[in-house]
């Protein structure tokens, strides 16, 4: 794995079949070739995800606090 991420080695074609399927992506988005990282998500999901990446820390620490009580 760490020469997949340093670019020294690429992974071969049934690898990144069996990574896609495990984390439930396509083949396209775990290349990178559509560019949309949150695609594979639901609509709603996608704008919570955008909107958490425009947040400060102050509101992030807010959003985690509320989602805290959620948590098992």
């Amino acid at each position: 794995m760490s020469r997949y991420l340093a670019g020294t080695r690429v992974p071969d074609l049934p690898y990144v079949v069996k990574i896609a399927e495990h984390f439930g992506v396509s083949i396209d988005w775990l290349l990178g070739v559509n560019g949309d990282q949150f695609d594979v998500m639901p609509k709603d999901v996608q704008e919570i995800a955008n909107l958490y990446s425009l947040a400060n820390e102050d509101d992030r620490r807010v959003v985690h606090a509320v989602l805290a009580k959620y948590k098992g």
